[in-house]
């Protein structure tokens, strides 16, 4: 029988008003969006001046465009060595359009990837992750969390196979009662379109495997501001 396993997760005990009381910091992290917005909208109206002279419907993708001239430019709030715990210059509850603003922030590398995680001190250890609801994550508690791990085929339409304790995965085990992990919140709106919320740091309590589906998922059980989390 395949396996795979999920996690659960809570805010930890931090400081829920801001993670950093430095303007300037504050102030990068905004101008930096700004600035990403902004090549957003030149690159959208110069998509809507093709159209008008009959160019047609284009499938650019004008926000991972603009993420390159950022990185082009070097103009990222955080490129740096990666940090465990609070992110300076961005609070909880802010709120993002799209996945590579994360990136930008430095609050979650990985434009795809649900588990961001290093290496630190020899071991790996998970430093955020995002939710949407893609896998079988339970994100409808607001004080807690169960995150399923990467990996298992989850997402398509092939037979499901036992996800690995390995990356990501195994990041996420290895946190477990040692630190806490940066959490944001995916959605899908009205429109279709999605947002991303930051919902501050989040404890790992537990970790269990379980079957799903005739495979195994890792499990992790969080609590928010610590509170245990019961299954």
């Amino acid at each position: 029988m395949p396996y795979g396993w999920v996690s659960s997760f809570g805010p930890s005990s931090s400081n829920s008003k801001s993670h950093d009381n430095d303007t300037s910091v504050r102030n990068k992290v905004k101008e930096t969006l700004l600035l990403f917005r902004d090549e957003c909208g030149k690159l959208l109206l110069e998509e809507e001046r093709k159209r008008s002279k009959g160019g047609g419907i284009s499938h650019r993708r004008v926000h991972l465009e603009a993420f390159k001239i950022l990185k082009d430019k070097k103009v990222f709030v955080k490129s740096g060595k990666q940090i465990i715990g609070a992110v300076p210059g961005v609070d909880i509850g802010d709120k993002f359009q799209y996945r590579v603003e994360l990136n930008i922030v430095g609050l979650h590398r990985p434009i795809q990837g649900g588990i961001d995680y290093g290496n630190f001190g020899g071991k790996l250890l998970a430093t955020s992750i995002v939710a949407s609801g893609g896998y079988a994550d339970d994100v409808r508690n607001k004080n807690s969390l169960i995150y399923t791990g990467q990996g298992g085929n989850v997402m398509n339409t092939k037979d499901p196979e036992d996800q690995k304790l390995e990356r990501g995965n195994l990041a996420l085990k290895n946190s477990v009662q040692k630190n806490p992990v940066r959490v944001i919140r995916g959605s899908e709106l009205m429109d279709g379109s999605r947002t991303y919320v930051y919902d501050g740091l989040y404890l790992k309590l537990t970790c269990k495997v379980k079957a799903a589906n005739s495979s195994i998922r890792y499990m992790i059980g969080l609590g928010y501001r610590g509170r245990l989390v019961s299954w």
